[in-house]
């Protein structure tokens, strides 16, 4: 499947940074935690059908890098068919993913920044406006499934985990595969179900 990062529309690594920076203050200001703290907090992925809006995957980020062109920076996340499972005490609707921090990513940028932002190299700016996409590849294998654009970030109400949210065009994929509406139905049921337990354990 070819990718292609021309026609842009998601998140750049400015505004990542940004959101990052206001994450901290709401920490600060909101929840009475120490700003520092937000650099342990894990970042998820959270994949949404774009028609309804609702959760269809969570995957955690196994690394950052450049694409070979250096024109899009890949939020590298292995696909969790196996490794997704929701246990608690015999339920199962607790999520266990390994995934980086917000220290991590925000180091990995910073490490980036340097190889192109050297003597002659380019401006700290069009570094801060380069694009930045998830890139889901195989569980075992790199092999590339899907790019997504990075629609937004949010951070959750205890400040206990950050989560950037992509959105795939369901219509289109089912126009092209009608297979896989009852992949994306199911899909859509079992994380509905998760948030619904989650939400009744926290009230």
């Amino acid at each position: 499947m070819g990718i292609s990062v021309e026609k842009s529309k998601s998140i750049c690594v400015g505004e990542i940074l940004y959101s990052h920076g206001h994450f901290s203050e709401i920490l600060r200001k909101e929840l009475k935690k120490c700003a520092n703290e937000l650099s342990i907090v894990p970042v998820k992925i959270v994949v949404k059908r774009l028609s309804n809006k609702k959760v269809i995957d969570l995957l955690g980020i196994k690394r950052i890098e450049f694409n070979k062109e250096k024109t899009c920076i890949w939020v590298v996340c292995p696909s969790n068919k196996t490794s997704s499972i929701f246990t608690h005490n015999g339920d199962i609707y607790k999520l266990n993913l390994k995934t980086l921090t917000i220290g991590d990513i925000t180091q990995s940028f910073e490490s980036l920044r340097q190889v192109i932002c050297t003597n002659g190299g380019v401006a700290l700016k069009h570094f801060l406006d380069i694009p930045v996409k998830v890139i889901a590849t195989g569980e075992t294998t790199e092999k590339i499934i899907n790019c997504l654009d990075i629609a937004t970030t949010l951070i959750n109400d205890t400040g206990s985990g950050v989560f950037y949210h992509c959105l795939v065009d369901d219509v289109r994929m089912i126009s092209e595969n009608p297979s896989l509406e009852k992949i994306l139905d199911e899909s859509e049921k079992k994380y509905a179900t998760l948030m619904s337990k989650l939400i009744k354990d926290r009230q």
